[in-house]
């Protein structure tokens, strides 16, 4: 990630990730912490792209790979999380089965 400015905490050779929304922090959702039902924000990618070599992303939303984390497994984070969190919700547990489609 490049440099915005020199206030900038995040550098150019730094492994990240960012998240896909961004919290307003104004609305009802995100004062309560449901932050993934803010409607406020488009989400990074919407508008001018996240597929771009290049993109403007607020640092609170931008986070550290852990160490031993590499840059193709870093790209899941997103998806991955938002599966767990779909998973976490749900009533499933480890032995369930879904029934077949017919």
């Amino acid at each position: 990630m490049a440099r915005a400015d020199h206030y900038a905490l995040v550098g150019t050779a730094d492994r990240v990730y960012a998240d896909v929304r961004g919290p307003c922090g104004r609305c009802d959702y995100c004062r309560y912490g449901r932050y993934n039902f803010c409607t406020t924000l488009p989400t990074l990618g919407s508008t001018n792209g996240a597929f771009a070599e290049y993109a403007v992303v607020n640092e609170e939303l931008v986070h550290s790979l852990p160490a031993g984390v590499g840059l193709d497994e870093g790209v899941l984070m997103e998806p991955l999380g938002v599966a767990v969190h779909a998973v976490t919700s749900s009533a499933l547990q480890a032995s369930a089965s879904t029934p077949r489609p017919k």
